[in-house]
This record gives C-alpha cells, sequence and structure tokens, in this order.
C-alpha cells in the first residue's frame, strides 16, 4: 500500500449521517460571537416547565474556564463532529479515538493551516474547563424521572497524535498506521447521557452547507423540535436565548421573565433584568438564517409575529423530512400544492390552527374567525391553546379549547362595539 492510498484510508470526508445530543440542542452551550470577553464568566438560560403535571424551575447555567472563557461559534462543529464519532464508536467507553488532529480537522472541512491546529486546541481546552450545571432540565432515561441537579464536563481531556501547532510531517502517516491513536476522553456526565440514548440524528451534509454558526444552531434547534410535528412556535425572546444568543447580542432584548434570578454573582452573558427589548434588532439577527433555511427548503416559512406576551415566532417545516431533497420535491405536484395553500398569511394561520386543534374538517369555520378576529388576535388564541394542551395533554381538548376562546372573544368584541361610546 502506497503512502497516499494509506492517508486516503486514514482521512475520510464528512458522512452525511450524523449524531447530535438532544440537550446540547436544546440549550445553549456556545455563544455565537466571534469573541468572548473573558470578563463575562457564564451563560445561563432559565424558564418554567411543567414536568409530569408539576411546575418546575429550569436552569441551565455552562461557567466558561480561565484560559480560552466559554465555547465560542466556530467550536459548535467541533463539538458536533465529536459526538458523531463518539457515536459512530459505538459507546462502549468515553474515550473517542479521533486519530489525529489532522484527521480532525478533515472531518471538520478546515484547511490544515497552524490557525486551524491552533482554533481546535483551544475548542477542545474550551470543552475540557466548561461546566455545565443543570437543574430540571436533563430526564434520566434509566430512571425515567427527572433530574433535579447535575453537573457535568464535556471533555475531561485528550491526546493528539502529534503537535496541534503544526502540520504532519512527509512520510509521518506511514510510520503511525495503526490510526487511530489519538483520542478525547468525554466527561462522565455528558458520556452517560449519549450512553442513554440522548441523541438524535443530524444531517451533517445540510448542516455544513449552511453560512453561519448562527444558521447552524438554529438548524440544530428547529431539527429538534421538529420531530413529530408540522409547527413550532415560542416567545422570541426564549427562541433567542435557546440559541445563546447573549452578550453582544442581546444585551438589549433582556426582560424579565418570572423575576427570575441567578445561581450566583458571577456576571452572565445573558444578563440581568431592567435592560430594554429591542423585539426589532433581535428579528434583524434572525432573519437572514431563517431565510436562509427556508431557501434551502428546511422550513417551508416563519412568521415573527406580536404575541400575548410580545413577539413571537411561528415555523412551518416543509414536508419533506430529508432536507436535502427539499428543493427537488418543491418542484412536485404534491410539495407545490403545499406552497400554493399557503400562499397568504391567513391560509398559513389557518393551517397552523388545524395543526394544533387536529381538526381538519373545520377549515371553513377557523377562516371565519380569522377574518372576523384578525389574525394577531387569533395568534394570540392559538397560543394560549398550544400551551394549555401542552402543560395538560390528557385533560385538554384543543379543538375545544379554541373554539371556545374564539367564541369568547367573539362576543367580548361584539359586547364592547355595542357599547355606547
Amino acid at each position: 500500500m502506497t503512502r497516499q492510498d494509506q492517508q486516503a484510508k486514514l482521512i475520510e470526508p464528512i458522512i452525511e449521517q450524523g449524531r447530535d445530543e438532544l440537550h446540547l440542542a436544546e440549550f445553549p452551550l456556545n455563544v455565537l460571537s466571534k469573541r468572548v470577553s473573558r470578563s463575562v464568566a457564564a451563560i445561563e438560560y432559565s424558564d418554567w416547565a411543567t414536568v409530569n403535571g408539576q411546575h418546575v424551575h429550569r436552569v441551565w447555567r455552562v461557567v466558561g474556564g480561565n484560559s480560552y472563557g466559554l465555547p465560542a461559534a466556530a467550536d459548535q462543529d467541533v463539538l458536533v463532529v465529536l459526538v458523531k464519532m463518539a457515536v459512530d464508536s459505538g459507546l462502549e467507553s468515553p474515550k473517542v479515538k479521533i486519530g489525529s488532529a489532522y484527521h480532525y480537522l478533515r472531518l471538520l472541512g478546515w484547511d490544515r493551516s497552524a490557525s486551524s491546529y491552533r482554533r481546535l486546541e483551544q475548542s477542545l481546552v474550551r470543552y475540557g474547563e466548561a461546566f455545565v450545571h443543570s437543574e430540571n432540565t436533563i430526564w434520566d432515561r434509566e430512571s425515567n424521572e427527572l433530574v433535579g441537579k447535575m453537573g457535568f464536563n464535556i471533555i475531561d481531556h485528550y491526546r493528539a497524535l502529534f503537535d496541534l501547532g503544526r502540520r504532519p510531517k512527509k512520510g509521518e502517516f506511514a510510520q503511525q498506521p495503526s490510526l487511530p491513536l489519538g483520542y478525547v476522553q468525554l466527561g462522565d456526565g455528558f458520556f452517560r447521557l449519549l450512553k442513554q440514548g440522548s441523541i438524535k440524528d443530524l444531517d451533517l451534509d445540510f448542516y455544513a452547507q449552511l453560512s453561519t454558526p448562527l444558521s447552524r444552531r438554529v438548524f440544530r434547534y428547529l431539527d429538534k423540535k421538529r420531530y413529530r410535528r408540522h409547527t413550532f412556535s415560542r416567545d422570541l425572546y426564549q427562541f433567542g436565548a435557546h440559541l445563546g444568543l447573549v452578550g453582544s447580542a442581546l444585551q438589549l432584548y433582556k426582560r424579565d421573565f418570572n423575576n427570575e434570578q441567578t445561581l450566583s454573582g458571577e456576571p452572565l452573558l445573558v444578563p440581568l433584568p431592567k435592560q430594554r427589548y429591542y423585539p426589532s434588532q433581535l428579528k434583524r439577527l434572525l432573519q437572514p438564517s431563517l431565510e436562509e433555511l427556508k431557501n434551502k427548503g428546511f422550513l417551508d416559512r416563519y412568521i415573527i409575529r406580536e404575541g400575548k406576551r410580545g413577539p413571537a415566532i411561528d415555523v412551518v417545516f416543509s414536508e419533506v423530512r430529508d432536507v436535502r431533497g427539499a428543493k427537488e420535491a418543491a418542484a412536485t405536484g404534491s410539495q407545490k400544492a403545499i406552497f400554493d395553500r399557503m400562499k397568504n398569511e391567513e391560509e398559513y394561520l389557518v393551517h397552523s390552527i388545524m395543526e394544533v386543534t387536529g381538526d381538519e374538517h373545520s377549515r371553513a369555520y377557523y377562516r371565519k374567525v380569522v377574518r372576523e378576529l384578525g389574525q394577531g388576535t387569533v395568534w394570540e388564541l392559538l397560543s394560549m391553546t398550544r400551551q394549555a394542551a401542552q402543560d395538560d395533554s390528557e385533560k385538554t381538548n384543543p379543538a375545544k379549547l379554541f373554539t371556545y376562546l374564539a367564541q369568547t372573544k367573539r362576543k367580548k368584541q361584539k359586547e364592547h362595539r355595542q357599547t355606547p361610546a
């Protein structure tokens, strides 16, 4: 076997089918900015959720290390490839064999310059030093219960085949034919999550085609939300906070949710309340990534609207589950019919109502409600219906609840019109 054959065998291209850890797709781990101030110690997300009938306060907090701070935007690719290699190895051990830094860069699609080696080393160090504190955000699949508090590192330690700061010497691969020798040792807590099956498929080919770290982060988050649903809605600020849009990007957007408190006095990338909230700027920040996902066929459409508690975002996923084939399928009759049916905002809203209520026989009634109450009001009613169904799916009939809310609203509007000025 020639040296060229050995290199071809050792260095493989990115395989289209990847993996993603569910909690890291749901909650922020990376700061989506090119630079992170070392004076900022942590990033925190918190909210309230109903789990098994209990209203719990969820906290997800990532504390950066002293060397390079919190994981940054480009580090996201390093983690995605690492999770894929770990799952492909069978998860028999927390030691993930990576072969060499050169091999790792090849899988990342990065050039093999000295700066790329330094970027990779810094990413591994950041993930090694970063510590995740979780409170009521992780579901233990073995005990089948919500974990109250849990802390873990992503990486415990690593070993590269050769110095990260230089290219491999001529013939170095030929001298080390028994790849892999380098490895990354995952943290015990993180490995346990992967071992329990807290993973999902991720289309790495599509992921790699996205032009910015924000587009890739939005894709990972929405790809998790796409499971068994056609639409998804979220408060706009919470949507941004889930992505990790913090620091300089979100210091202006923070608003007070339930007067939540931080875990300590350390400075946070998501600042404390009392900051002004500018949804128009957040919308401009997200729009290029949402447009890219729409143009590439992952999203059918999206709307950023005014909800009951402030701006909210609604997305409709493409009917084609294989995102790589979405553009081709858009030319077929079935997909074209979907686009034609949703050619205006009213039909999109009516379609969303039917998705939530599961009642496809009341299209005419829902269209009448939209025209009488207005789209803004109906979006609020739909959000209330969706939230109630999520909080108590066993006792809530979405169709009946939405109809009740609509009838009550119509009655109030009628009484208001009849009231003398």
